[in-house]
């Protein structure tokens, strides 16, 4: 049976994976690159498929040094001898494409130029706020460069399996139910992108872009320098950098240096995203490197008075010593292999007052978003801010590049707005939010309802999957939008000045702004909502808490285990009286999402333990609970017929009160005379508890155990089934939860009417959805009405 580590996906499946990256290793570099670029498209191929083929590596023999030597005395013009002062002859890289070497180049072949500082961060509009951590010294390359050279004939293998690649393409194509995956199109693509990377002086332009992009800010990162003109088509000669791999720290830890790495990066990224629209396509831990510098004294001294005394537009730039990076790598490369005594020496060094500076390399391939696709991406990212991820899955259908292939777009849209909505009901601290979540669960419906998104768009959220997890590796409390506030305000700062204005990147400077006013709209939401004590409130961690103790009675870890809960006074202490601000303290579990053995686990768990714990006092629950947003009232009936009915007429009720849905209430009317009784006033049923909202969002499992956990409860007691349709709405869940859930559960009597109590049940959740979110979902609750109605 598929385990935790297949995803989901079937043994014959994981067979064909397997051997496919074992076939495309072997065939060549073109096909290499192929998979390592079809590994980013979770858009287009199953997740295990695109892990199989991430691991993938070139097994490339290096070309001759014959070949280097001739590449390299063409280009000088001059004997291999008399360019260089050193020239290790053994590659430090060799991929499908290229190899690099070591080398020191003579001075005399080096411009003055090329010694000038990296960065000279300037002062005024342009220029983020000040900060207490001082500036690093702006980096200074030195005669020790870094040589690729591309493999000799690489130009014609490429184009024979692109060639290759294009008859597949078109007989792929022809295969019902692939038109929508459009690869001659999506090898078309790859080929250009291939192209780019035989063309090693489009990679020197994109390390002078990127220079040019972080010349005035602040924050140390730092691109290879190139020598234009020393570079070719064939050949790019660029700054070495002696640095530690960004992977070294993620394996052994970064210890004080954690959270600046994180920050560090993460805020590189959304310069190149929000405000140069120029971003590095190839963001991984290999090509992101770490370097120390040391601020003097004076410089941190300089740097405390403007932060403290001075305003931005005094700011005065620090100086700065000389200080040895190269030391401080050496003592970390040679401790990589002992973590423990790694974690020693990096507490020394900063204790000796060294900051880290990021550096990246390997920039031949950059994402620049046309208007179309930054507008896509930036109302994607808008999205999350303000909840409107229902017009987010609108929009995304009516731009992909083939709407009319598209599979139930009406599903599709609810599923944006699910998964926004799992934002909004997680927690208001946008801390606790992962983006890379988000984009994963997007680009998994992208695929499974074949929305055909432009390349780099996709290759945008890519990037962003990549530098959050990177970063929450190393600071699990980092915060995306938070991180992309000062940014923003940069770009609001920008636009007071005409030269500011002038140097924004083209188009969407509105839908920007907008962006901005809504992440600041939701901090200051945060700050105020964390700290009221309502009533409402109160209810609500009452009701998690009477749900949580419940179902871990009937179900021992099942869910997580609630260590403390109560209420507490103006001054801190337990209040006994219930009065005061409310607090819940759970067990914490590391989650991921369910499997098909998890999922099994759970259908099994869920029929056997919490559905079949029985309430003696009827259908209900003893305290209100929360199904989202919405209240449930609760108390007891004395039948399902009865307790279900009130949980409609409730939603219709608030529907009714806010207006404009006076025909859905109506035949919601309707359903509660007609549907209700025929369907479940003949029901033979005891009353269960249930979770109450038992979708994909709310499941997991644990990582350490391998075991599934659900949490977030609306608990109740009532019929079974009830708890199975929301999950049967929005998916995400195994299909063997269900086939494993009703072998020891079995469907209720008559079973020729599950299903249609099933769309019973599910009109609940549309219901709910309707008067939380109104919009797309009261269509949605309309024409399940009507399938009941005309079935009743």
């Amino acid at each position: 049976m598929p385990d935790k580590r297949l995803h989901g996906d079937k043994w014959g499946a994981v067979w064909w994976y397997d051997l496919l990256v074992v076939q495309m290793e072997r065939a060549g570099p073109a096909f290499v690159k192929l998979a390592q670029w079809a590994a980013s498209r979770a858009d287009l191929f199953p997740e295990l498929l695109c892990d199989r083929l991430g691991k993938l590596h070139s097994r490339v023999t290096p070309h001759a040094l014959k070949h280097t030597k001739k590449v390299i005395e063409r280009v000088f013009q001059r004997p291999f001898a008399e360019v260089f002062e050193e020239f290790n002859e053994i590659p430090i890289g060799t991929g499908a494409i290229a190899q690099v070497y070591k080398a020191i180049l003579k001075v005399d072949l080096l411009p003055p130029s090329y010694f000038d500082p990296k960065r000279t961060p300037k002062s005024g509009p342009g220029a983020l706020a000040p900060s207490i951590i001082p500036d690093a010294k702006p980096s200074v390359p030195t005669a020790a460069v870094a040589v690729k050279v591309l493999h000799p004939r690489v130009n014609k293998l490429i184009a024979r399996d692109l060639a290759i690649m294009h008859i597949f393409a078109d007989v792929i194509t022809l295969v019902p139910g692939m038109e929508w995956v459009s690869l001659p199109e999506e090898v078309d693509v790859f080929g250009r992108m291939m192209h780019e990377q035989l063309d090693l002086r489009i990679e020197a332009d994109n390390l002078v872009t990127f220079e040019h992009n972080f010349l005035t800010k602040k924050e140390p990162i730092t691109f290879p320098r190139p020598l234009r003109t020393w570079s070719t088509q064939d050949i790019l000669i660029e700054e070495y950098q002696n640095a530690v791999p960004l992977e070294m720290f993620l394996k052994n830890g970064g210890g004080p240096f954690d959270s600046q790495l994180a920050e560090l990066g993460l805020d590189a990224f959304l310069n190149m995203l929000l405000l140069d629209n120029f971003v590095h396509s190839d963001l991984h831990p290999g090509n992101i490197m770490v370097k120390f510098t040391k601020p003097s004294t004076s410089a941190l001294l300089k740097t405390l008075w403007t932060s403290l005394i001075l305003d931005s537009a005094a700011q005065i730039p620090p100086t700065h010593d000389n200080p040895d990076s190269d030391e401080a790598v050496s003592r970390l490369k040679s401790l990589a292999s002992t973590p423990e005594v790694w974690a020693e020496e990096l507490h020394s060094l900063h204790e000796e007052g060294y900051l880290p500076e990021l550096v990246f390399i390997d920039a031949g391939l950059v994402t620049s978003l046309n208007e179309k696709n930054r507008k896509d991406f930036l109302d994607l990212f808008r999205a999350v801010a303000e909840f409107d991820g229902y017009r987010t899955g609108q929009l995304m259908i009516e731009r992909c590049r083939m709407p009319e292939l598209a599979v139930d777009p009406e599903t599709f849209a609810l599923k944006m707005q699910h998964i926004v909505l799992n934002v909004k009901r997680k927690t208001f601290s946008l801390g606790h939010i992962k983006i890379s979540d988000i984009l994963t669960d997007v680009l998994t419906a992208v695929r499974q309802h074949h929305v055909k998104m432009e390349g780099d768009f996709i290759n945008t959220v890519i990037s962003i999957l990549l530098l959050e997890g990177i970063g929450r590796q190393l600071n699990p409390d980092l915060d995306l939008f938070k991180s992309a506030l000062p940014i923003l305000r940069q770009l609001g700062r920008q636009m007071t000045t005409q030269e500011g204005m002038s140097q924004l990147p083209g188009g969407n400077t509105g839908a920007l702004l907008k962006v901005w006013v809504w992440l600041e709209a939701r901090e200051l939401a945060s700050a105020a909502l964390t700290n009221v004590g309502s009533p409402v409130e109160k209810e609500q961690y009452v009701g998690e808490t009477e749900s949580l103790r419940a179902m871990g009675a009937a179900a021992p870890g099942l869910v997580p285990a609630v260590i403390a809960a109560g209420f507490v006074d103006s001054d801190g202490q337990e209040s006994a009286s219930g009065e005061g601000r409310p607090y819940f303290v759970s067990e914490y579990k590391d989650l991921t999402s369910l499997t098909e053995k998890s999922g099994q686990v759970l259908g099994r768990r869920l029929a056997t333990e919490l559905h079949r714990c029985e309430s003696s006092k009827g259908f209900g629950f003893h305290v209100p609970t929360f199904c989202g947003a919405t209240r449930m009232r609760n108390g007891w009936s004395e039948t399902w017929e009865e307790c279900f009915g009130t949980k409609i007429g409730d939603l219709l009720a608030s529907l009714k009160a806010e207006g404009g849905y006076s025909d859905l209430c109506k035949k919601g009317e309707e359903v509660q005379k007609r549907v209700i009784p025929a369907l479940l006033g003949h029901l033979q049923i005891e009353p269960v508890l249930l979770h109450g909202d038992l979708w994909s969002g709310n499941t997991g499992t644990d990582t350490k155990t391998g075991e599934p956990v659900i949490f977030d409860p609306s608990s109740f007691y009532g019929h079974n089934e009830a708890d199975l349709a929301i999950a049967r709405i929005f998916g995400g869940i195994p299909r063997s939860f269900f086939t494993t859930y009703h072998k020891h559960f079995p469907k209720t009597e008559p079973v020729d009417q599950y299903e249609l109590r099933g769309d019973l049940y599910e009109l609940f959740h549309y219901l709910n959805h309707t008067v939380i979110f109104g919009g797309g979902y009261a269509g949605s609750a309309m024409r399940k009405m009507n399938t009941l109605l005309n079935a009743v």
